[in-house]
Parts: structure tokens; sequence; C-alpha cells
């Protein structure tokens, strides 16, 4: 009778083990991004950027932010009605200051092969529904079904896309050390929100600003406009230094963090057809996306030079 009572007694303390096990956290939060190794990623102009993991010392909140916006341009020299859009864009960024940001894309046959990146191309490719330049994308959102828009809806889109919750907050620094052309930017980042998708992209866009040309209508965008009837482009797209579809990020859980150091070697020429590239003329901006669509946060870091 013991005995069976003792084997009564040793059931009910494993099954209350049991039990007490079901309580456990089956999924709990992340840890922030461990990796301890580099990586190389292969970037277009032959050049490569090193990436690298350990923490980089960035503060980013973990408050619930709302998404800044981007807008890519379809644009190039000879798009006589392109330098109106310019002068829209422009317009938005001034009235949304570190809200809404430009990135002039030079591809396609308007382009004339002048001021194109292997990226940019790339990117005109996901634009299936672009029926004519001048056009543009917004965070490459759809808008009821729509990628590109005409110059006429950029406002508006930008303005819902601003007004929208970001799954991801970001922080990043972005330095040159002028003696050896290196480029070094930081990135952290934090999802504050649960997501639809198995992994983010996360991209690091080096633009230039300054860059004196041709362009055909030109007396659209007066302001641009420079001795002997030039134009000076603005934030045009040169490289992307992650990846022309960014690095994957494959840890996106709610409460999950990551931590990115690029390293990339600025070339004296970028482009398909190579233009200096002006190491103070030049910024970066960094995004995350849901692969090659949906932006879902995008800023621009201080640009420093040593």
């Amino acid at each position: 009778m013991k005995k069976f009572l003792f084997a009564l007694a040793a059931i009910a303390i494993l099954t209350a083990c049991k039990n007490d096990d079901k309580n456990e956290p089956v999924d709990p939060i992340p840890d922030p991004d461990p990796v301890p190794t580099a990586d190389t990623i292969k970037c277009a102009n032959n050049a490569f950027t090193v990436v690298t993991y350990e923490e980089t010392g960035l503060e980013v909140t973990t408050e619930v932010l709302k998404r800044n916006a981007v807008i890519e341009e379809y644009t190039g020299i000879n798009c006589g009605y392109c330098p109106e859009d310019h002068k829209i864009v422009n317009d938005i960024m001034a009235e949304y200051p570190n809200q809404v940001f430009g990135i002039n894309i030079h591809c396609g046959t308007y382009a004339a092969n002048t001021y194109t990146t292997t990226e940019g191309n790339a990117y005109l490719g996901i634009a299936t529904d672009l029926t004519g330049f001048p056009a543009g994308s917004v965070n490459r959102h759809s808008f009821s079904g729509k990628y590109t828009l005409n110059r006429g809806a950029f406002k508006q889109a930008a303005e819902r896309l601003i007004a929208m919750d970001a799954p991801v907050n970001l922080a990043a620094t972005a330095e040159i050390d002028k003696a050896t052309r290196t480029l070094t930017v930081k990135v952290r980042g934090y999802f504050t929100a649960a997501q639809t998708v198995a992994s983010n992209s996360l991209y690091a866009f080096i633009l230039q600003d300054n860059v004196i040309g041709q362009q055909g209508g030109a007396s659209g965008n007066p302001d641009q406009i420079v001795e002997g009837g030039k134009y000076r482009h603005m934030h045009m797209l040169r490289t992307c230094i992650t990846g022309t579809w960014g690095q994957e990020i494959t840890n996106i859980a709610q409460g999950s963090s990551f931590n990115r150091t690029y390293t990339y070697t600025i070339p004296a020429q970028l482009g398909i057809k190579p233009i200096d590239a002006v190491l103070e003329d030049l910024k970066v901006v960094v995004c995350v996306a849901e692969g090659q669509k949906e932006i879902l946060q995008i800023i621009e870091p201080e640009m420093k030079l040593k």
C-alpha cells in the first residue's frame, strides 16, 4: 500500500512539472542581433562593402513613430517635363523637412545613358505600371494597385504615408575619411510592430548634389539653372552600398533590434558612365523595406567629413 501511495505521489509531481512547463514562454523576445562575424557585399562599380554586426553605440527609441516618406523620381536629361517634377519634390521636402526625402533616379531612354546607375536601372524594372516620364514612386507603396504616380499625386501620397505608424525605428551616422575616401555608415534599428513578411531589407544609398550638366526643359525649375544655362542636379542616386536590393534582415520580430556597420571605399567616379564622386557633395539615406517594395522607414544621417 505504501509503495502504491509513493507511486501516486511521484506521478503527481511529474504531472505538476509538465503543467508548469506549459506556462513558460515559447517565443521570448529576441536579443539584439549578436552575429560576431563580418561579411562582404558586392556593389556596383566593382566595389565592395564590408559589414560588421557589433554594437554601434547608437540610441534608437522604442516608441512607435510615424513613417518618413521618400519620393523616387524616374528622370533623365532629355525629359523636358522632369525639371517641373524636381521643383515639386523640392517644395514638398521644404514643407516637410526630415520627413520627406527625394531620390532622383536617372534611367530609361530619356536618360541617354547619362548619370545612370546599375541600381537605378534595376529600380526602374520594378515600376511595371510606368506609362511615361516624368513619374515616380512614394515609398514603393501601392496606392490602389499603382506603384508609379504622376507628379500631381506626390504630395498627397507623401502626406498619407507620414501619417502612418512605422513598424521599425532607425538611427544612423555617416562619416567620410577624406584621406582614404572611406565611408563608414552605422545603423541601429528597433522593430516596434509585428509584420506579415518573413524578412526586411536594409538599404544605404549614396546620393550626390551639385552635379552640373545638361537638362532638357530646365526652365521648369529655374532655381537649379546655373551659369551658362546648365542645370544643377540634386539628390542624384549614385550607388547603394548594401547591394542593389539591400541587405536582408531576418530577425524582424516585434521588440527585436539590429546593428550594422558598413565600410565602403568611395571610388573616384561612380555610375555606368562614370562622373566624379565629389566627397563634399555626397550624402547618405538609409531605409528599411519589405524586400524590393514598401519602404517602411527612411532617414538621412548628417554626413561628416574628417
